[in-house]
């Protein structure tokens, strides 16, 4: 019951290539533009995508899919390019390869406790301030992404609040919707 934005694009589809391009627009209050290039002219099709999504309003995104003031802001620049082969989404995925590059920020978390992960326990948990903020402030969330054979790997996520940052690791496979993240936060 949402309006979601809208969207526009050219279509061409010549000797079994069909080409979006260029496909701009609005969802969930964030402006987009991209690129979508199916070949079907091999043996085994092949797409390509290239999005980039900026002011994507977080809050709108999680009522959309039945969550609530989880997470308030807006992204600053989500760059998705993504190239795989098969017969299926899942084939293409997990053949895919490119990169995600995400920078955000300010957001708010729906939960403090959040900077309790890497604060002195007793110290936070004694402090009047503390207790007043229902929220995490985020000042910034920073991920590059290489994608390869469907799997999603980074070395460069940063996450940074007032009160500690977040550096991390991780991959997250795209065929079987698997991750494996190791986060490490500093007060």
């Amino acid at each position: 019951e949402e309006d979601l934005g809208h969207a526009s694009f050219q279509i061409a589809l010549e000797e079994g290539l069909l080409v979006l391009q260029p496909v701009t627009g609005n969802l969930w209050g964030g402006a987009f533009e991209g690129k979508l290039v199916l070949d079907g002219t091999r043996y085994v099709p092949t797409l390509e995508g290239n999005l980039h999504i900026q002011g994507l309003d977080y809050d709108r995104v999680a009522r959309s899919f039945g969550g609530a003031d989880m997470v308030k802001g807006q992204s600053q620049s989500i760059k998705l390019a993504l190239k795989g082969r098969g017969d299926t989404l899942y084939e293409v995925l997990e053949q895919a390869s490119g990169e995600l590059n995400l920078v955000d920020g300010p957001l708010q978390l729906a939960t403090k406790y959040i900077d309790l992960w890497a604060a002195d326990l007793i110290t936070t948990a004694l402090s009047t301030a503390w207790k007043k903020e229902p929220i995490t402030n985020l000042n910034c969330m920073v991920g590059y992404f290489d994608i390869e054979e469907g799997v999603v790997k980074s070395d460069d996520i940063l996450i940074d609040s007032n009160r500690l940052t977040i550096a991390g690791i991780g991959k997250f496979h795209l065929a079987d919707e698997t991750m494996d993240v190791l986060l490490t936060p500093r007060p």
